[in-house]
């Protein structure tokens, strides 16, 4: 599943967020991992609900509470491609 969300920080220009459930995902700690090249979080589904349902504020909360790629990589000590490859993959 997936949706957009368009924020718009103080002073600063609108950010349009993809946002994409992925299952596996579920089974980790982080709420979920933003690609801030190309503006797209994957998350788990409790994040997913929050991004769909819930107000500005706990979206905005939960936004800054995302690992970024190139952290996941590091601590997983794959490459960026690696992530981006694992959470292609189906399942």
């Amino acid at each position: 599943m997936k949706l957009t969300w368009t924020f718009y920080p103080k002073g600063e220009q609108s950010i349009t967020l993809t946002v994409i459930y992925l299952p596996k995902l579920d089974t980790i700690q982080q709420a979920g991992v933003l690609d801030q090249d190309t503006n797209v979080a994957f998350v788990n589904w409790r994040s997913f609900q929050v991004f769909n349902t819930g107000d500005v504020k706990d979206k905005r909360a939960l936004f800054n509470s995302l690992t970024t790629l190139d952290s996941l990589a590091r601590e997983q000590g794959w490459s960026e491609t690696a992530v981006k490859g694992w959470l292609s993959e189906p399942g």
